[in-house]
């Protein structure tokens, strides 16, 4: 009965793993070996849920790379969510040219219309700055002045 016991044990965990038996590629082995040592390593595990978001690793390097161990502050999810309805509210505004009325008609939420409208303005003067400042540094044909 010992035997038999242990032979339907061994047939389980076979089962178990049998799907797990994915052979790994020496890529696999080493990012899976980067995301321990990272684990490990990080003072805060924060790095390893930024990691864990790149499916090209190759990409999570390039962004270690730029940041060089500077910190910086993220925005909030609240500023996310502010910013993209600023560039949804920007385009409804200023490239679709629809009124304020248009827009609020097309959400099922209400948001200020002055508060957007000054970020708008204020987003329209930037852009302005930016185009003049690159139209300053070249000419008609993109050619650097001189």
């Amino acid at each position: 009965m010992n035997n038999n016991y242990r032979s339907v044990f061994e047939h389980r965990i076979k089962e178990a793993f049998k799907n797990r038996e994915k052979k790994l590629s020496n890529s696999d082995i080493l990012w899976t070996t980067v995301s321990l040592i990272l684990y490990q390593n990080a003072k805060d595990r924060i790095i390893v849920d930024i990691y864990k978001l790149f499916d090209d690793k190759k990409d999570f390097v390039k962004l270690i790379s730029l940041l060089d161990g500077r910190t910086f502050n993220s925005p909030t999810k609240k500023d996310m969510e502010e910013t993209l309805l600023l560039a949804v509210l920007y385009y409804e505004k200023n490239i679709l040219g629809k009124s304020w009325k248009e827009i609020q008609s097309e959400f099922d939420f209400n948001f200020s219309t002055i508060k957007y409208g000054i970020r708008i303005k204020n987003l329209s003067n930037f852009v302005k700055q930016k185009i003049q400042e690159l139209w300053g540094r070249k000419d008609g044909q993109g050619n650097e002045r001189g």
